[in-house]
């Protein structure tokens, strides 16, 4: 039977018309990020926003391949690094994502001139009401642990049917502030304004360096205490800092001398740049306060994570430079966006971060278009370095009544080097897990090539008992972490003009970046290309070839909090998800590069 044009023409329009004005649940989040409470349902409509609409790109797959092709060693492509523009020609999103986001958007009352149309986005200014009516959803006022710390956030949001597969992401809907690494303020000491340097001491006995983790113990335990970097002028690591739940995350030049001038008296010339985001530009030259005290949310006073990863790069990496990148409030997709904006030569070779969050606080489609960001970072020769956590396999594990473990993002992306927490053992003289380093399977991303062997072997070997009694708690196909491990308890820095000593994969984090830094700094010298996404060539050379001090002491625990469970995994030769792979050591890496 043949049906009448007329009819296939009302047939087609009607299609359109529901395709666009019938609405699904694009995004949701499951669960409030720890320590979060919804305070109320009420928010002022007129309220402005930014929403950016990130769009469905092609060929990612294939962009993947291409990556871990780069990075491995003894392929043909290892090496053959992308510019951003090429990076952004395979990626586009068809033009086909770009009308129909644009078509409904101009159907919803929008005009096309308040677009801010980039390679793979389309950002606008809207209000709370406009953005409500758009996505079909319901913004309200959330609060950290009873502070007086807000945010405004929805827990989903929905868009029609014709235009959901066009679109990757909406920032700026669900928005919760990034959470940077508990520390653990344990001791601390008043510091004079102008120390007298040390001088170098005659001993290089772990025991009298480590009672303390210092840039001195650092080298001695991590094998680099005789090495002279070469001239690399353009090698830098780059520190990311954000606002956080509780303030400004604020860098202190003052405190970075006082470290310097008493645990690094060699380096206490080092200078730091600071970029501010959106600004671009600007120099962190603030100075304690001469009093000793300090407003909270101050933006000009010290913070101790931030003075952590700074202090913690430049006494390793000189003679290279150390930027820090300030972001501000922006999240986590639009500071890495950010970061892919900068030219190579404005780029760290190096980036580290102290940041992230369990994922369940955190969408899937947020978490993978962030992880997204971060692989294109990898073809252009970056390497990331991010912090594991410092809950082990998770605190308050009861997640929709069940008890799971509690993977961690940005850790769990497999783009990056995730770095976990050991202790210095002061019986032994030796390195062992640190119990509360984060670890685990992560439940968005599946396990990456690189690792299967090395994860596979770990939970059929020495961590199956471990797997069998864990089994309903974790996902046994995830991304495994962390890959390495480094110091993450007893760091001594200054903070406010005061000695303290800190714990967390915040200090483990910036001194794996480091060393790799100074890695680097070799190859540049030698005319060769920076390291970049590390994954591939740690697991099938570093690991085989004993470039890891292998840490099979110790053993992490979980679902502390929960009183019906506490489970956990030993430490064990090879992989394990306390201390990954293990710890540098830095000669035998630097023996062991391409």
């Amino acid at each position: 039977m043949r049906f009448p044009q007329y009819f296939l023409l009302l047939l087609n329009l009607f299609i359109c018309i529901y395709a666009n004005d019938v609405y699904q649940v694009f995004d949701s989040l499951d669960d409030l990020p720890d320590g979060w409470e919804e305070l109320s349902t009420e928010v002022d409509p007129s309220t402005s926003l930014e929403l950016e609409i990130s769009l469905t790109k092609q060929n990612e797959a294939e962009f993947e391949e291409n990556l871990i092709n780069m990075s491995t060693p003894g392929h043909p492509s290892y090496g053959n690094f992308m510019e951003q523009s090429d990076i952004d020609a395979m990626l586009k999103p068809s033009e086909a994502n770009f009308a129909a986001v644009e078509n409904w958007l101009q159907s919803q009352g929008l005009k096309n001139s308040s677009f801010v149309i980039d390679e793979d986005s389309i950002a606008f200014n809207t209000t709370i009401s406009q953005a409500e009516s758009l996505l079909q959803t319901k913004y309200r006022v959330f609060r950290y642990n009873r502070t007086d710390v807000t945010a405004i956030s929805a827990l989903n949001y929905s868009l029609p049917l014709g235009v959901a597969s066009a679109v990757e992401l909406i920032d700026g809907v669900i928005d919760f502030p990034k959470i940077s690494r508990t520390q653990k303020r344990r001791a601390s000491q008043p510091a004079k304004r102008n120390p007298t340097p040390l001088k170098k001491r005659a001993t290089t006995t772990t025991a009298e360096f480590c009672a303390t983790i210092t840039p001195s113990c650092l080298a001695t335990v991590y094998n680099y205490q005789n090495y002279t970097p070469p001239a690399a002028p353009n090698n830098r690591i780059g520190i990311m800092s954000y606002l956080s739940d509780t303030g400004p995350e604020t860098a202190q030049y003052s405190d970075l001398i006082l470290y310097l001038q008493k645990y690094a008296p060699d380096k206490a010339d080092r200078l730091f740049t600071c970029i501010k985001f959106p600004k671009h530009k600007g120099k962190c030259t603030q100075i304690a306060d001469p009093d000793g005290t300090c407003e909270a949310n101050n933006e000009d006073c010290p913070n101790e994570e931030a003075n952590l990863d700074l202090q913690t790069a430049a006494g390793i990496v000189y003679p290279y430079e150390t930027w820090f990148f300030d972001f501000g409030n922006l999240s986590y997709n639009k500071s890495f966006k950010r970061l892919l904006k900068r030219k190579n030569n404005n780029l760290p070779q190096v980036i580290s971060s102290s940041w992230g969050g369990r994922e369940r606080g955190r969408t899937i489609r947020t978490s993978r278009s962030i992880c997204n960001k971060i692989m294109q970072l990898g073809a252009r020769g970056r390497t990331v370095i991010v912090a594991s956590g410092d809950n082990g396999f998770g605190d308050k594990c009861l997640h929709k009544g069940k008890y799971r473990f509690l993977p961690d993002v940005l850790a769990s992306c497999p783009y990056i080097t995730a770095v976990g927490g050991t202790k210095w053992d002061k019986t032994t003289q030796t390195e062992v897990t640190w119990k509360t380093s984060g670890g685990g399977f992560s439940n968005y991303f599946v396990r990456p090539k690189y690792q299967k062997q090395a994860v596979r072997n770990y939970l059929r070997g020495p961590g199956a008992a471990d797997a069998a009694n864990n089994a309903p708690y974790f996902n046994r196909s995830g991304r495994a972490y962390p890959d390495v491990a480094a110091f993450a308890k007893d760091a001594s820095i200054f903070n406010d003009a005061t000695e303290i000593s800190l714990d967390g994969t915040s200090f483990a984090a910036p001194i794996f970046a480091s060393l790799i830094t100074l890695l680097n700094g070799i190859r540049l010298s030698e005319g060769k290309k920076p390291l970049g996404f590390l994954n591939p060539w740690l697991y099938n050379t570093v690991a085989p070839g004993g470039g890891f001090n292998d840490i099979t002491v110790g053993r992490t625990i979980g679902c502390r909090a929960s009183p019906k469970i506490s489970a956990g995994f030993n430490a064990a030769p090879g992989w394990d998800p306390e201390t990954g792979l293990g710890t540098p050591n830095f000669a035998v890496m630097r023996a062991l590069m391409p």
